[in-house]
């Protein structure tokens, strides 16, 4: 039996860091208006640790579709 690779969802954190100064905003307000902790925004940003999850907090925090920050995805 088969078995498939879901696709692994990369984002921008970079862009996202971008948008956020653009807005006027640093770490700890994302943090706030996110509901994410200070470590998983932090992290979503530098690219260590990102999930679907975080990249909808951040993006909805910012006014914006979580689709703006997806740079790729690729087979695990």
């Amino acid at each position: 039996m088969a078995t498939t690779s879901m696709p692994r969802l990369q984002f921008d954190g970079r862009k996202l860091y971008e948008d956020a100064v653009a807005k006027g905003l640093d770490i700890p307000a994302l943090v706030q208006r996110s509901g994410k902790s200070q470590r998983t925004v932090y992290r979503f940003i530098t690219g260590d640790i990102q999930s679907t999850d975080t990249a909808q907090a951040l993006a909805r925090a910012l006014g914006y579709s979580v689709s703006r920050y997806l740079i790729r995805s690729e087979v695990a």
